[in-house]
């Protein structure tokens, strides 16, 4: 299971403060390299949700606080048929204090109570004087009517690269933005059928679930009876191997493998290492099983 980061939503501080607060975070997470990872979770909220109008900034800050699964306002969530649970945390964007043309001699902002406000990012005439603080809340912490899907994300699936490995293992592939909190998941069932489920573009994220899909097809006793920490490592380091492969491994995930096998060791080095070792045989065995069938598969459709 490739998880996420947690993260903590500011507390209710005075405005200023927490418009400062906001703004190193934004800073924080660019200094973390934390960014396109965030942002790649955003990618299954619904085109018609409110926060695919917002500012980049604001879909970050939403998303760095631990409420990018689709975040909106109280009174947007209303209604689709969604509420906040009792005691959830709010996440909190920016929006525009403008003064208007007509008012501006006068020097009297046109604002909204910054606690009610629905954020939205509307152009307006007038002069942007400063900003107020809206309190967004992710799909994770409301409850109610489900949302339907976007055919973005169907497009999406049926874009994955090694998918018809998947089909031909008699893989389910579905995007689970409105359940999990987990980047992505492979899951086993009791009557035998297997589902990996992305809540993120990230092909790394699609190739470590897919790649765990291949060690447990492999040899299901060993990866039953192996440790979480060891299927982890094989299907991180499979991963980066089969994207490095198919040429697809991107810039900013370059080395995120190692990243994530010490995160796994709890910063150990030595035990990341000794990790990485134990489990390369069994890495390369479920990369070129994944491999092999892609082009079993290929020389089936040639032969067709």
């Amino acid at each position: 299971m490739a998880t996420a980061p947690s993260s903590s939503s500011p507390s209710a501080a005075p405005t200023a403060d927490r418009i400062a607060a906001l703004t190193q975070s934004l800073l924080d997470a660019f200094r973390d390299g934390i960014v396109a990872s965030k942002l790649s979770r955003t990618f299954l909220i619904p085109a018609s949700a409110p926060s695919c109008r917002w500012t980049p900034s604001n879909q970050l800050l939403a998303a760095i606080q631990g409420h990018e699964l689709d975040p909106r306002g109280f009174q947007q969530w209303r209604l689709v048929g969604r509420r906040v649970k009792k005691g959830a945390r709010a996440a909190y964007i920016l929006g525009p204090r403008i003064v208007s043309a007509g008012r501006r001699k006068a020097g009297e902002p046109k604002e909204k109570d910054e606690e009610s406000a629905e954020p939205a990012e509307l152009k307006s005439a007038g002069e942007v004087v400063g900003f107020f603080t809206i309190p967004v809340f992710g799909y994770e912490f409301t409850e109610g009517e489900p949302l339907s899907n976007d055919p973005r994300v169907t497009q999406f699936l049926t874009s994955l690269p090694m998918r018809e490995v998947a089909e031909a293992w008699g893989v389910r592939v579905e995007a689970t933005l409105p359940d999990h909190l987990c980047y992505g998941f492979f899951a086993r069932g009791t009557d035998g059928s297997r589902l990996i489920g992305l809540n993120t573009d990230s092909l790394l994220t699609w190739a470590h679930e897919l790649t765990h899909c291949a060690d447990e097809r492999r040899d299901p006793a060993a990866f039953e009876a192996s440790s979480r920490e060891e299927r982890e490592a094989v299907a991180e380091l499979g991963a980066a191997t089969l994207l490095a492969f198919l040429g697809l491994e991107k810039e900013g995930e370059r080395g995120y493998a190692w990243v994530y096998l010490q995160a796994q060791t709890k910063g150990d080095t030595k035990k990341a290492l000794a990790l990485a070792a134990r489990m390369l045989d069994r890495t390369v065995a479920a990369t070129r099983l994944i491999l092999d069938t892609a082009a079993e598969l290929a020389e089936v459709r040639l032969a067709a």
